[in-house]
Formats: structure tokens, C-alpha cells, sequence
């Protein structure tokens, strides 16, 4: 008598596909493959692990299509696992992009062919820093306009103090 057991197959991180690095723009979100943080304006998300491989795979699909067994294989290298689970990951993926809506326009499903992943680039170093660099350049502009006027204020403090000129008193002493 055969003796069968079944057990639950984990995803594993994209075995042996080629792994992407760097940053990449998907849609609004800036993602961060190597930690897996995706961002936009001043939000950000941790991506679940399964998630992320899924990402990564999307990314890196030949020609930009990446077919339900290419995906399933590299997720799933054991097999084991039914259509749903491909499904299941997919849909995580698109709620964890963009959980309030429009997730399907981010990773769109081809009928009898797979998924693609839209609106994605990879993102630069200067795209990068341009986008952080404006944010900075504004707070550093307001801190030197608060020091310049603090110094003004303290040099035209001092100098009515040491030059004796009148005293300044308010108004009504």
C-alpha cells in the first residue's frame, strides 16, 4: 500500500529566474527589490515575501510576458500547487499596489497568455535624487531664510544695545 502525504508547498524567491536589483517605478510606487519597500509620496509598504518573487518575475519576463506555467514553475518549482494559488498570489500582489483601486491597471491579465506588468521602469539614480533633492532643497531654503532673519534680528539687537542708542521699551511703560 502506498503511504501519500500532502503538504502545503511555500513559495520560494524566484529560484531561477534572473533576479532583478535596483529600484524600479511600478505605476505611482518607487520599489525597492532588495528590501522590498514600495513607496509613493509619503507612503510605504513592506510587500510580502510571495509578493515580491512575483514582482520580481513580472519584471523580469521574457518580453514582458510572463505566462501562468513560466510563473508557477519559478514560484512553485515542486509543483503541487492548483491554478488558484497563481491567482491567490496575483491578487495579493495587485491589492498590496494598490489597495484602494485601479490594482489591475498595474499588472494586467492577457487571456490564455499570463500577466504583464505595466508602467514599470527602472528608476535611475538621478531620478531618484531629483525626486528626493526638490523636497530637501525647500527645507533648506526655509532653514537659512529662519537663520538669516535670526541673525538680523540678533545684529540689529545688539547693535541698539552696544552703540547706546535708546533703550527699546514697549509701549506703554
Amino acid at each position: 500500500m502506498l503511504d501519500i502525504t500532502v503538504t502545503q508547498q511555500t513559495p520560494i524567491e524566484n529560484p531561477s529566474a534572473p533576479d532583478p536589483a535596483g529600484v524600479y517605478r511600478v505605476g505611482p510606487w518607487l520599489v525597492d527589490l532588495a528590501s522590498g519597500l514600495a513607496t509613493r509620496e509619503a507612503e510605504t509598504v513592506r510587500l510580502p515575501s510571495q509578493s515580491l518573487s512575483l514582482l520580481k518575475l513580472l519584471i523580469s519576463a521574457p518580453d514582458g510576458v510572463a505566462s501562468r506555467k513560466w510563473l508557477e514553475d519559478r514560484l512553485w518549482p515542486a509543483g503541487g500547487v492548483g491554478e488558484e494559488s497563481l491567482n491567490n498570489a496575483v491578487a495579493r500582489l495587485r491589492k498590496s499596489l494598490a489597495p484602494e483601486s485601479g490594482a489591475d491597471a498595474l499588472i494586467e491579465t492577457l487571456p490564455k497568455r499570463g500577466y504583464r506588468l505595466v508602467a514599470t521602469q527602472p528608476e535611475t539614480g538621478t531620478q531618484t535624487e531629483r525626486r528626493l533633492t526638490r523636497p530637501l532643497m525647500v527645507v533648506v531654503g526655509i532653514v537659512v531664510t529662519l537663520l538669516a532673519a535670526l541673525v538680523i534680528a540678533s545684529g540689529i539687537e545688539f547693535r541698539v544695545e552696544h552703540e547706546g542708542g535708546p533703550a527699546v521699551t514697549e509701549a506703554g511703560e
